[in-house]
């Protein structure tokens, strides 16, 4: 009778698709095989283009599909683009004034992130200690009129530095 059973149990399992297990142990339903032809495409591609330029050269794999594969084949991406100097001159003439937001204007093909990083390598960024007196205000402005009331007392403190800072302290808004 268990011999029944447990034939019954496996072809009930076969009819339904994979069981749960099969599927986290990773042996879904897989794609299609990869043909000769798109592996050479993802060789010539994907150093240069990455997973999301390859998608325009291959339709037919998704995203995902695109970057297990180039891991499999050792594939490397290299998207660091090296700084040039009239990049580097813009980020020292604009970032003082203008931050973040004015360079990432200017520099079209610079994230916001490495716009920051950058400025930090070249020394534009400076970690400024929290003197007694910006604490001061901060007791004694916050609590009544919030960010708003802080940041035009101190100028070289950004919005998120003033709340990091109240938060740190204990200062909540009444």
């Amino acid at each position: 009778m268990k011999t029944t059973a447990a034939m019954t149990i496996a072809s009930k399992k076969q009819v339904h698709g994979p069981s749960r297990q099969s599927i986290a142990k990773g042996k879904a339903k897989r794609g299609k095989k990869w043909s000769l032809a798109e592996i050479e495409i993802l060789r010539e591609h994907y150093p240069l283009a990455g997973a999301l330029g390859c998608v325009q050269y291959l339709p037919k794999r998704p995203f995902t599909a695109i970057r297990v594969k180039a891991g499999q084949l050792n594939l490397k991406y290299d998207g660091y683009k090296p700084w040039t100097t009239e990049e580097i001159s813009i980020l020292k003439e604009k970032y003082p004034r203008g931050g973040t937001a004015e360079c990432a204007k200017l520099l079209p093909g610079r994230t916001v992130n490495t716009i920051r990083v950058n400025a930090r390598k070249i020394s534009l960024i400076t970690r400024r200690r929290w003197l007694d007196s910006e604490i001061n205000i901060l007791l004694k402005n916050y609590p009544a009129g919030g960010i708003n009331a802080c940041i035009q007392l101190l100028p070289h403190r950004s919005r998120k530095t003033i709340r990091q800072r109240c938060y740190l302290l204990g200062i909540q808004r009444t």
